[in-house]
């Protein structure tokens, strides 16, 4: 059981997008297939951004920066938390959203197809929020939506929030 953990990770998130530099750690009987595996896939990446990338994480200014990013992240998903539970009160149940970039909001009162005109009307009012429907290996029996947050302001999450709620209203 030991050692069968594989790590993948990007500083794509954690930095910036355009960044495309990853990570993998894994037991070290497989690293020469994973070595192999990046060759046969590109020629690698830039020595000059891995360099940079390095000195940036030895001089501890990552770490500070990750820890800067978490709390935004943090101040983000209350946020939202916060305006779902106002607009929302009780017609919506959260799943569970102690961590991560995105929350999972299902709706017990509504069919899918209504959830599904609701969210017509939000992404043509500038709103996109996804459905979790087709995320799933089978149909969820409530209707669900995931909603990402960590790339908008508190200000676009309360405003976003306020267009959800008129538009799964006016269905």
């Amino acid at each position: 059981m030991a050692e069968r953990v594989i790590y993948v990770g990007t500083f794509s998130k954690t930095l910036f997008p355009g960044l495309r530099l990853g990570y993998i750690v894994c037991p070290s009987e497989l690293l020469d297939d994973f070595v192999l595996a990046k060759r046969l896939d590109d020629a690698g990446s830039s020595v000059l951004e891995q360099m940079a990338l390095a000195t940036f994480i030895q001089s501890g200014l990552y770490e500070r920066q990750l820890r800067r990013s978490i709390r935004e992240v943090v101040l983000r998903r209350h946020a939202l938390v916060q305006a779902v539970r106002l607009r929302f009160r009780d017609q919506v149940e959260f799943g569970p959203h102690s961590a991560g970039m995105h929350i999972v909001l299902w709706f017990p009162n509504l069919t899918h197809e209504r959830l599904a005109a609701g969210l017509a009307r939000a992404s043509a009012a500038g709103v996109s929020v996804q459905l979790l429907r087709p995320h799933c290996h089978t149909p969820p029996k409530s209707p669900a939506i995931l909603l990402g947050y960590a790339g908008l302001s508190t200000m676009q999450i309360r405003s976003g929030v306020e267009v959800l709620w008129e538009s799964l209203c006016s269905v």
